[in-house]
């Protein structure tokens, strides 16, 4: 199976390269994607500029990355992180195409770690999914995008019924949006209750999932 990941890379002196993202056991498509931007995670790869102006807001920005490299993955397989996000393992995606062959679903979500990052993979926070169930969807629950891993053929149902992988307009949530479309025409999705991915502190990420939950910062 061949896995396209997709690597959002759309905020200035935010993103050191040096992130590890290599995977054994599986073939890999890195996907760089800036949302129509200059590839600015590309001109900083030794340090990370806090300071550094947006020169769009990353919550708009990181789905339009997504959007255009969607629009390149020639992938069985889809994973979307951004490019300061970390795989935790060195076999991440192998496991997530394991268990689609595994239990026939379209999707498998897992768990997320925050990190505090510059090197460091000290955790300082857990996001643990928990199963998905139709209660949870009702309330507006999704699990992490950057945990999620689908296939091909599930992301292109959904252009197929929205015109688009992502809205890029922050109401309502595109995520959001996006997972309860699937859950509704029916896209089967399977849990692994295991840490696949660590977010850095400093990530954009970061911010998305804060927004998604009504928080400030996480």
């Amino acid at each position: 199976m061949l896995c396209s990941l997709i690597l959002a890379c759309p905020v200035q002196g935010r993103c050191p390269r040096q992130e590890p993202h290599y995977q054994q056991d599986i073939d890999v498509e890195y996907i760089y994607a800036s949302g129509s931007q200059q590839p600015y995670c590309l001109a900083a790869p030794h340090s990370v500029d806090r300071q550094a102006p947006d020169p769009l807001d990353a919550y708009a920005c990181i789905y339009q990355a997504f959007n255009e490299g969607l629009e390149q993955a020639q992938g069985d397989m889809i994973a979307m992180i951004h490019v300061c996000d970390r795989l935790a393992g060195l076999s991440i995606l192998a496991m997530a195409a394991q268990t689609l062959e595994r239990t026939g679903c379209d999707a498998v979500y897992a768990d997320l770690a925050y990190v505090a990052g510059n090197g460091s993979e000290l955790p300082l926070r857990y996001w643990h999914s928990g199963h998905l169930c139709a209660e949870n969807i009702a309330c507006g629950w999704t699990p992490p995008l950057a945990c999620f891993f689908a296939r091909r053929q599930a992301i292109e149902r959904i252009k197929a019924c929205q015109g688009r992988y992502f809205t890029e307009s922050p109401l309502p949530d595109p995520w959001r949006r996006t997972f309860t479309l699937m859950a509704s025409v029916g896209i089967r999705i399977a849990y692994v209750p295991r840490v696949w991915v660590q977010v850095p502190t400093y990530s954009p990420t970061n911010q998305v999932l804060a927004r998604m939950i009504g928080c400030q910062d996480l």
